[in-house]
């Protein structure tokens, strides 16, 4: 018997059996027209119902135009894109070039109709669907081309996006009402995040007000009834019954339609835990996270437990007024670069004439260097990047001059501590003559500032209060919404320990599993690059107070 209520499907092909846990079954039974999931840690999220929902929708609103939008568009197509791509697969058999096409498209002889309302822009931030429809991607912090109106909308990352953004993207979700108007998937939106962990991204928890428990219930109540029902026509054809069975079925497919009038009432929020899918990730992952994270990280991110942690973190003072958006999004955007990289001259808060200030974090997993800037009383900090293992020290260096390379002067400020005083694991170099030596090999002119030993943790918790709460003798911080995506996450993640009376950072997400070889918590999310913030904050602070030298020379107005 064909379900009727299933996903219009491009290719006649056997029903797939896939795998849901209790929460995306839940999702998937309901499919509200406005959605938000908080989902733990390794719920199934991104291969889930993100996936799930864009492929709903592009084949039930054929030649439509949706947006699948994130904090970070090269957070978008690094991270969160391909476990799409791995759900439209594993859950619908679509394959990349045959079935939809990323950053390009179709080629001409297949024919594929163009959407109703065709959107603008570089085909490399689209991708075509097989029947004509069209998703386009984009950053939360500086929309590509805004202009477009659209038919759906997925938004990943959402804990990380100012709520004023995505009232923004959701009032551009109008699409073509003519066409698509009676269609359930037609305005709809699902959100999905982390929970959040400061009071920037906690407006997602307001939608637990506009959830529809009446339209729900209901919903799930038509599907129970079906669920009777298919058993029952499923016993009379076993018995012969073929007319009573046909007749039962089109009950079925009449309650079935039903459903579509229900959803485009029904708002969902939910809330679900790792625990939730422990069938999957097995109970040796669990206790791995109960190994390696702290308390509170356990709590928010595994339990999916809403905890404030107002004022126990490391950076307690960090919040959205230490964030600015600085991005050339249209200069990035007529790049034509299909690799979708971007460069410093897209960086508005970049003086391409003035001196660059850096600082890195060495790690065996991972190696991060952050840029900035002093403008007046504010360290601007323009960029944050990483390599992960098994890329080191240099391959870093070499990703930083090429992002550099558009800058006039190559005047380099590099501030180290002493943990840049020891060798890689690569040879006998310290670190800080690799980073001089690959710098001034790229053309770039490296002024060293040795710092000294790293200060105490209770003295760099005090130094970054002070920052943080723009103290008078000392300069503010701002960091770059869509360049430091990852040290953002690195500095509100940092909790603290109290060891003997004084503040400890706490760095136990840096930890490793030796006996699964891996890292619960990424690299990129973990305290590493929050050490090279440490770095810059505490060099340009001590420049600043240094009378013997030239205050002005690492500064720009």
């Amino acid at each position: 018997m064909k379900n009727t209520w299933t996903s219009q499907r491009a290719l006649d092909e056997p029903t797939r059996k896939v795998h849901l846990n209790i929460p995306q079954l839940l999702w998937w039974l309901i499919k509200p027209r406005i959605a938000v999931l908080i989902w733990g840690r390794a719920t199934g999220k991104t291969d889930g119902p993100s996936a799930m929902y864009t492929a709903e929708c592009m084949d039930n609103m054929p030649r439509s135009v949706g947006r699948i939008a994130a904090y970070t568009y090269q957070g978008l197509l690094d991270n969160i894109l391909p476990g799409i791509k791995i759900g439209w697969q594993e859950r619908y058999g679509y394959i990349e070039g045959i079935h939809y096409w990323v950053g390009k498209r179709p080629p001409a002889n297949l024919n594929i109709p163009e959407p109703f309302r065709a959107p603008g822009g570089d085909p490399k931030n689209h991708i075509y669907w097989h029947n004509g429809s069209v998703a386009m991607l984009s950053s939360t912090t500086g929309t590509i081309n805004n202009g477009t109106e659209f038919d759906w909308l997925l938004i990943e990352e959402g804990r990380y996006n100012k709520k004023s953004k995505i009232d923004e993207l959701v009032l551009a979700k109008r699409g073509n009402k003519k066409t698509f108007g009676q269609s359930p998937y037609h305005q709809s939106a699902l959100i999905v995040s982390d929970r959040p962990k400061n009071q920037m991204g906690r407006w997602l928890l307001d939608y637990q007000d506009q959830i529809t428990p009446d339209v729900i219930k209901t919903i799930m109540q038509v599907w129970f009834r079906i669920g009777q029902l298919e058993q029952k026509a499923q016993t009379q054809e076993n018995e012969g019954h073929e007319a009573a069975s046909k007749k039962t079925q089109t009950i079925i497919n009449k309650m079935a339609d039903s459903l579509t009038g229900l959803r485009k009432k029904c708002t969902l929020y939910s809330e679900a835990s790792t625990l939730d899918n422990i069938h999957a990730l097995g109970v040796d992952t669990i206790e791995g996270f109960v190994e390696m994270l702290d308390e509170w990280d356990y709590n928010i991110s595994v339990l999916n437990k809403d905890i404030q942690k107002a004022v126990n973190g490391f950076y307690a003072l960090h919040g959205p007024k230490h964030i600015h958006e600085a991005t050339n999004y249209q200069l990035w955007d007529e790049s034509g670069d299909s690799e979708h990289k971007k460069n410093c001259l897209s960086d508005l808060d970049c003086n391409l004439d003035a001196p660059l200030c850096i600082a890195f974090d060495v790690n065996a997993a991972i190696n991060n260097v952050v840029t900035g800037q002093v403008k007046g009383d504010t360290i601007y900090c323009s960029n944050h990047q990483f390599v992960l293992a098994p890329k080191y020290l240099a391959d870093l260096c070499k990703v930083w001059c090429e992002y550099y390379e558009p800058h006039h002067t190559k005047h380099v400020h590099f501030y180290y501590d002493h943990t840049l005083l020891g060798t890689d694991s690569q040879g006998k170099t310290p670190d800080y003559e690799v980073v001089i030596a690959e710098l001034t090999e790229q053309g770039f002119n490296v002024t060293p500032r040795y710092i000294g030993q790293a200060p105490h943790h209770d003295i760099l918790y005090g130094e970054w209060s002070k920052t943080f709460a723009g103290h008078k003798q000392y300069l503010k911080w701002s960091s770059n919404a869509a360049n430091c995506h990852y040290l953002r996450i690195s500095i509100d993640n940092a909790d603290i320990k109290h060891i003997n009376s004084r503040v400890k950072k706490d760095k136990s997400s840096e930890r490793k599993d030796y006996k699964k070889q891996a890292y619960l918590v990424p690299p990129e999310e973990a305290t590493h690059a929050s050490e090279a913030a440490d770095t810059l904050m505490l060099g340009l602070q001590a420049n600043r107070h240094d009378s013997s030298q030239e205050a002005s020379e690492p500064y720009f107005e």
